[in-house]
């Protein structure tokens, strides 16, 4: 199993629009081979000392996968290409970090 947390900063204001497509996707992602989990998350303002400011413009995702293998036909499913042509406008960066149990 591998994991994926990908940091994904939107337009300014444009955190709702984003998360509207995205929500929209969410059921087609689950359904694909290899897919464990899959969900976008927004920062939780806190009083804990070691959480830094909230981020108004990011989305995280948080995902599980069987493989790599899983994770690399993800990306090139064609729901998520059309997905990144809907959202392109609304994204200004993704960062995406590919993890395996330690």
């Amino acid at each position: 199993m591998i994991h994926v947390l990908a940091t994904i900063e939107v337009v300014d204001g444009k955190r709702d629009e984003f998360l509207k497509h995205f929500n929209e996707l969410v059921p087609q992602v689950l359904a694909e081979e290899g897919c464990i989990a899959y969900g976008p998350a927004v920062d939780l303002q806190t009083n804990l000392p070691v959480q830094p400011p909230v981020r108004p413009n990011i989305v995280t995702v948080i995902e599980q996968w069987d493989d790599l293998p899983a994770l690399e036909a993800h990306l090139m499913a064609p729901h998520m290409v059309a997905f990144r042509d809907v959202v392109k406008d609304l994204v200004v960066e993704t960062i995406v970090g590919v993890l395996e149990p330690a």
